[in-house]
């Protein structure tokens, strides 16, 4: 079921840029005619001061992204696609790299099952502050080890997989997510050392596992409309989790100790302040 979800957002997202395109004033909306695949190699080297965070931007459209570090460059990696229009453009300066896919021009919709857009790039060690813009996209982005210090995700109909495995090195100051109706999944929060986190999340499902030892207290707001929440927070873990909104449904699993509408845990160390905003939805908290 879950797989298929995924194929109806990435179809219905896709749909949704070709006949927006094909309405609207998007510069050249006759419907293109797709080329031999093609593949821009990304060689991107570190920065000369690497203790300065550098500034790294992906924009994309609709496609496949997949994010990992291991890399002994500041990012590396390739981009397949078979519309012309869509080559990406790579732009470097002092302390900033960004890598924009190129005019976003209709696709006929006969031709949707052949269009490749895909995106592999790999980080390495130097901080950065990440920023991804994307649009019906599938995404896996495996930021574990990756020294991060600030993160921003910004994306419409997506199926997204997002992992820290290992602690981020260096402090991530913020980490904002912003999403449409998608499937979430987002594991090892525990382990991405940020200050605040911001997750606004639309008519999807989405999953946040705080997994991974706290390194200092940490504050989240969490807001949603029509979507399905589920909150993981180890045991061990001291958390404060508060609702508001009226006609949200709250499941736990767990121990939980409740009082006007917080949520408590009973673990140690560094405090998870949680304050959820959801209307329709539901929130599934769960302490493991």
């Amino acid at each position: 079921m879950k797989h298929l979800f995924r194929k109806l957002i990435l179809l219905g997202g896709i749909f949704l840029l070709v006949t927006t395109a094909c309405r609207v004033g998007i510069p050249d909306t006759q419907c293109v005619v797709l080329s031999e695949k093609r593949t821009l190699v990304i060689n991107e080297s570190l920065p000369q001061d690497i203790d300065q965070p550098m500034e790294v931007e992906i924009v994309m459209g609709a496609g496949n992204l997949k994010i990992s570090g291991g890399s002994d460059q500041l990012l590396e990696g390739t981009v397949e696609y078979n519309v012309v229009d869509w080559e990406p453009e790579v732009e470097r300066k002092e302390r900033s790299l960004e890598i924009r896919q190129g005019v976003e021009r209709s696709v006929d919709l006969k031709a949707l099952d052949r269009v490749v857009n895909r995106w592999e790039l790999q980080m390495g060690g130097a901080p950065v502050g990440l920023r991804i813009t994307a649009g019906a996209y599938d995404g896996e982005i495996d930021l574990s080890g990756v020294p991060i210090t600030d993160l921003d995700i910004s994306d419409g109909a997506s199926d997204v997989d997002l992992v820290f495995e290992q602690p981020n090195p260096v402090e991530m100051d913020r980490f904002s997510y912003r999403t449409g109706a998608s499937d979430v999944n987002i594991k090892g929060l525990g382990y991405a050392n940020f200050r605040r986190m911001d997750f606004d999340g639309g008519a999807g499902s989405f999953t946040l596992d705080f997994s991974g030892a706290l390194q200092r207290d940490c504050w989240v707001k969490i807001d949603g409309g029509l979507g399905d929440f589920k909150i993981i927070i180890p045991e061990e873990t001291a958390a404060e989790v508060e609702f508001n909104g009226e006609l949200m449904d709250i499941n736990t699993r767990g121990t939980w100790t409740v009082h006007d509408n917080v949520y408590s845990s009973g673990g140690s160390g560094p405090l998870l302040e949680i304050e959820i905003n959801i209307g329709l939805g539901s929130v599934t908290l769960v302490s493991e």
